[in-house]
């Protein structure tokens, strides 16, 4: 993106001040004027500025600012001969802009307020992703003497008049302005006005009537001042000098902003700053002991259409601090902060999230990089082609020797799950039809996985939240989903989708509702989808419930309403008992077998969980002194987390605590397979009950180290860092069952030359009937199931289940 800075016009209100020279190059206390718009230009990202202004005063300007090297931002200079309007800067500009979006901001207007720069990144980045303009509208006093934008009773803009005689709204449109690549075309199709000027006011109508206008609403925690009079250039400079006196912080000093914004490094900052001698606008100030944020929680910003949670949100008092601007001294942390903000409060932040902090391109590569990570996770799956055990011995022979309609709507271990019948079903019949070879049929359903296994990324790359402020946070959130230990079972299998699944509707629980519409719509598809295909989102709904009640927002409403409708119909026309879920663990078995999956392993690697699980195994035989006091400490920690959680109010970390240790406890508690107890407590055994708990904890941890107000931030940043150590150190070295298997195409070979040969599968003990003898299937009963049964009826996979499950609740060692 391109910026504009229009520096043109004679000033005749600051007559006769602006005789000799641009009124722009006046002092505002103790900067020149275009300071202050060039650097807003700079908080948004932008490098590629184009200076226009008159043709007396350009050479000045040039030996002000240069060709912007010193910043790191490179400056170009056109001239204005006459004034002829404001939307005249895209005719000037046109050669400069090109076809691509630009933001110009007018020369005397000055912005201040905690998080502009979040604001402006906002701004930008909706911008390039879907086109038309935005501008901010601010409350005045005397709308009159400015562009004026009417809203309708839901705060969407309906209107806009410039200078009106009676005025329909006090919100003025302020000289600040994004546009996409169209604005060109539409500035060369304005006329001029009564005033002889091409009116930006009518330029914004243009893209209003289009449906293409944006209006974010600047409340009271901001200051808007155009420096037009000598009045106002007074109250800007005494403004300005009052603050930096007050806060002992620079305002709009590009210097600073340049190297916070990463344009320049510390021996460019030393070069600038040797160059400006002793004007004393380094003077060092003692850095503060917190670090301020960067990310705005004050911003009240609506698209068309949207509707505020509070329609008087944006009169709030709110609180003005600095943006971005101290000094150099906070070291070597700061220079990395540079990749985000910092730690940020609790209360929920609508412009906050990665699209705040990486461009669309790099949120295209960072998805790009979660996939083929994904792929990695088992790397010898692409290369023999795989179908893991009931993804193939149940769902995919199922499919082959039944109709579609049985395959689709068949439930399996008590459930339906639709993501698994809809898949391999969609195989089967493709490969029947001859459109793709049985030899490549795995890799359908292990890129259809795949698509489903990047929705939880796409949400925390797209999502709104203060717990997503920040690159590092980002970034450690996918990792966490891709790369956590021991939970290869979950990847690149349609049989496991609905953990990913269950995932993206806690995170859609999580982030803040989004403002679009069209996006909200998006959202009920997994929410809908989801408790169809396994139960671990239905466990999500009383959260949703409680969430929605506690929010009091309609768009929650409609988001529990789309998961209570997906678990409606599971629960009522699917869910079945099934002999091998239900039975209950104990409360001290369930809090160490939790501690031991979700606390040691993560953080002290699998292998020491491993350890740790045969010890906690050996003290369950006894019951004696040590299993209590190993419980007493696992149920210590989980108390602790959610003592931190319940301390910092109603943020994300606290509901991805809640939600983790909820499906941790429905998971391990009532719904995992039992088998013998010792291996309860075996970290590498059932591990596809580890992700979705261990995932949300993880990002619970990510979201108590964005937190401000927390004392022992440093203990959860040490978990984390602990968390990505372990997860690395494992991700090449799945379990036993995960590491190898049959090679696809040989098996078909072979079934090629005998229909009756059984396809292994991974593992490979499990086998893939695609005989061409249809046997009936009977219903599976608590008893009476057989072994002899074909290998894709549930009977069969039930009588050798339960020989190895344990039937009794409540299990108690001998």
């Amino acid at each position: 993106m391109k910026g504009i800075v229009l520096a043109g016009g004679s000033g005749t209100r600051l007559y006769p001040m602006t005789l000799a020279f641009s009124k722009q190059l006046m002092p505002v206390y103790d900067k020149p004027m275009i300071y202050y718009p060039l650097t807003t230009l700079m908080l948004a990202g932008i490098r590629d500025i184009l200076i226009i202004t008159t043709p007396h005063d350009e050479p000045a300007f040039r030996h002000l600012l240069g060709d912007g090297g010193q910043w790191g931002i490179s400056l170009s200079y056109a001239v204005q001969p006459e004034p002829g309007g404001l939307a005249q800067a895209y005719m000037i500009g046109a050669p400069f802009v090109g076809n691509g979006p630009s933001c110009l901001v007018l020369g005397d207007n000055i912005f201040y307020g905690h998080g502009l720069s979040a604001a402006f990144v906002t701004a930008r980045q909706r911008l390039i992703e879907r086109g038309g303009a935005t501008v901010f509208a601010y409350h005045v006093a005397d709308p009159e003497h400015y562009g004026v934008v009417e809203f309708d009773d839901r705060y969407r803009a309906i209107d806009i008049e410039e200078k009106p005689m009676k005025p329909r709204s006090h919100w003025a449109v302020t000289g600040l302005y994004f546009y996409d690549a169209e604005v060109v075309d539409i500035a060369h199709t304005l006329r001029p006005s009564k005033r002889g000027e091409l009116e930006i006011t009518d330029l914004n109508r243009v893209y209003l009537e289009r449906g293409k206008l944006d209006v974010e609403i600047l409340g009271r925690g901001y200051a808007w001042l155009d420096t037009g009079t000598p009045e106002s250039l007074l109250e800007a400079a005494q403004f300005v000098a009052t603050l930096e006196h007050r806060q002992g912080m620079k305002i709009a000093c590009p210097e600073e902003i340049a190297w916070r914004q990463g344009f320049i490094d510390d021996a460019g900052l030393d070069r600038v700053i040797a160059k400006l001698g002793k004007s004393g606008l380094f003077a060092r100030a003692r850095p503060p002991h917190r670090r301020q944020p960067r990310i705005d929680d004050c911003q009240s910003a609506r698209l068309p259409g949207s509707v505020p949670a509070n329609r008087d949100e944006h009169m709030n008092d709110l609180p003005v601090t600095p943006p971005l601007l101290t000094t150099r001294d906070t070291g070597r942390f700061e220079r990395l902060r540079r990749w985000g903000s910092a730690s940020l409060t609790i209360d929920s932040d609508r412009t906050s999230g990665a699209m705040a902090v990486f461009t669309a391109r790099q949120r295209f590569w960072l998805l790009v990089g979660v996939a083929i990570l994904t792929m990695l996770r088992i790397p010898l799956a692409w290369l023999h082609s795989r179908l893991l055990c009931e993804e193939g011995t149940i769902f995919m022979a199922y499919a082959w020797h039944n109709p579609a309609s049985a395959a689709l709507w068949r439930s399996f271990a008590g459930y339906l799950n639709l993501g698994a019948n809809a898949s391999t079903l969609a195989m089967v019949k493709l490969v029947r039809g001859g459109l793709l070879p049985l030899e490549v049929a795995p890799y359908f359903t292990m890129t259809t996985a795949l698509v489903f296994q990047l929705v939880p990324a796409m949400l925390i790359l797209t999502g709104r939240g203060r717990w997503l402020a920040n690159r590092w946070s980002v970034i450690a959130c996918l990792a966490l989903i891709v790369a956590s230990p021991r939970t290869e079972e979950v990847f690149l299998n349609v049989m496991h989708i609905q953990f990913h699944l269950a995932l993206a509707c806690a995170l859609i629980l999580v982030l803040e509702v989004p403002v679009s519409r069209a996006a909200r719509i998006v959202q009920w598809i997994p929410l809908f989808l989801a408790p169809l295909c396994g139960p671990g989102a239905i466990v999500l709904l009383p959260i949703f419930a409680l969430r929605t009640l506690l929010d009091r927002d309609p768009a929650r409403v409609a988001q529990t309403i789309a998961l209570a409708a997906g678990s409606a119909i599971q629960l009522l026309v699917f869910y079945t008992p099934s002999p091998l879920r239900g039975h209950l663990v104990d409360p001290s078995s369930l809090v160490n077998l939790m501690f031991v999956r979700l606390a040691v392993s993560p953080y002290l690697t699998v292998l020491v969980g491993e350890l740790a699980g045969k010890g906690v195994y050996t003290l369950s035989l006894s019951r004696g002194v040590g299993w209590w006091c190993a419980t007493i400490a696992s149920l210590a920690y989980f108390s602790w987390l959610v003592r931190e959680a319940l301390r910092g109010g109603r943020d994300a970390a606290f509901w991805l605590i809640l939600t983790g240790l909820a499906l941790a406890v429905i998971s391990f508690g009532a719904g995992m397979l039992l088998v013998d107890q010792n291996v309860w407590f075996y970290v590498g055994a059932a591990q596809r009950y580890n992700f979705l708990p261990m995932v949300l904890l993880g990002m619970g941890t990510i979201g108590l180290t964005m937190r401000t107000e927390n004392a022992h931030r440093r203990i959860f940043r040490m978990l984390c860092i602990l968390t990505m150590v372990s997860s690395i150190a494992t991700f090449f070295i799945p379990i036993p069952s995960m590491r190898n298997g049959p090679d696809w195409s040989t098996e078909v070979a072979n079934w090629r030359l005998d229909h009756d040969h059984r396809l292994a599968a991974w593992p490979q003990r499990w086998v893939v009937d695609l005989s061409d003898k249809d046997r009936p299937c009977p219903p599976p009963v608590l008893t009476a199931n057989s072994p002899r049964d074909p290998q894709y009826c549930e009977s069969n996979w039930l009588a050798l289940a339960l020989a190895d499950s344990k039937k009794n609740a409540w299990f108690r060692p001998h």
